[in-house]
Order: C-alpha cells, then structure tokens, then sequence
C-alpha cells in the first residue's frame, strides 16, 4: 500500500505544479478530491490490515480505482513533461 500513498501523494503534488493549459481547473479539482479520498481509503485499509493478527488480502474492487488514479497521475506527469513543466520531487 506504500506505492498507492507514494503516486496519489505525487498526484497531489503534479496538480500544485499544473497549469490550466495542461489541465482545466475543474478537472484538477476533481482529481484532487478523488486523490485525497483515496489516500484516505487507503490509510484506512492499511489501519484495517494492521488491526488484525491474521493475513488480509483486499479485493480487486477495492485496489482497482486505486489503480485508475496511479494511471492518470503518470498521465498528469507525461503530460507536464511535454509541456516541459519541471515539478520537484517530494522532500
């Protein structure tokens, strides 16, 4: 769950860095919310799994949207590159 907190975390910071030119601002506000919720779900499956003594999978209805935003993050990121737009990297 480390790699969805660290790309929907980056997420976050590539829509700080996007311009209107690369993506509209109501776009970017969705992805926002949609980020956010999801870096709660997240955080929540992880308290979940950490709760237990046993082990836990998590269903692929579950990880599946999960999945979606980490592609539409590298799509952001593909699509600042082409725009030659630089966003730093996480301090």
């Amino acid at each position: 769950m480390d790699d969805f907190s660290n790309w929907l975390q980056r997420g976050l910071v590539l829509l700080q860095h996007c311009p209107e030119a690369v993506m509209p601002a109501t776009e970017r506000q969705a992805l926002a919310d949609s980020l956010e919720q999801a870096l709660k779900d997240v955080a929540a499956a992880r308290a979940l799994r950490a709760a237990v003594s046993t082990p836990m999978a998590l269903d692929m209805d579950v990880l599946a949207p999960w999945h979606q935003l980490v592609l539409r993050v590298w799509t952001l990121a593909g699509l600042l590159r082409q725009a030659g737009i630089v966003v730093p990297a996480a301090s």
